[in-house]
């Protein structure tokens, strides 16, 4: 999709031009948050599309960026495979959970605006969980 969406030509990934992962997971999820904000203020159909398009954005750029993050600190190269399947299991768990205290908080507050505010929170709490890593820039 990047080569049929952009100009012919060399060019390299931002976060390798830069050779600053975490500040690109940082800004993912703060724009993740910017983007979980907008049901929250508006449930029209623009802005759902604008959601749509900003989260879209966001959580690309936060998967892609934050699992080459996550394969610079691997402490062997060899267990490499073994350590993304504990990954892999670690981004599962949270996901099996999410949906049954989603719906505690909708239930609590009547609504999902509350949800939003809520991702959005934790959004921008997570946002520093990369900043103990001292091996990546």
């Amino acid at each position: 999709m990047w080569r049929w969406s952009s100009p012919p030509g060399p060019r390299r990934i931002p976060t390798d031009r830069f050779d600053r992962r975490k500040l690109f997971v940082g800004a993912s999820a703060l724009l993740l948050a910017v983007a979980l904000t907008i049901p929250a203020v508006s449930a029209s159909w623009t802005a759902m599309l604008a959601f749509s398009v900003v989260n879209g954005l966001a959580f690309g750029c936060y998967m892609a960026v934050d699992t080459a993050l996550v394969t610079m600190v691997l402490p062997k190269a060899e267990d490499a495979a073994r350590d993304m399947g504990v990954l892999n299991i670690a981004t599962a768990g949270p996901q099996i959970v999410a949906p049954f205290i989603a719906s505690v908080i909708v239930s609590l507050s009547g609504g999902y605006t509350a949800l939003f505010v809520v991702a959005a929170v934790l959004a921008v709490a997570g946002a520093p969980a990369v900043k103990p890593i001292r091996s990546v820039r």
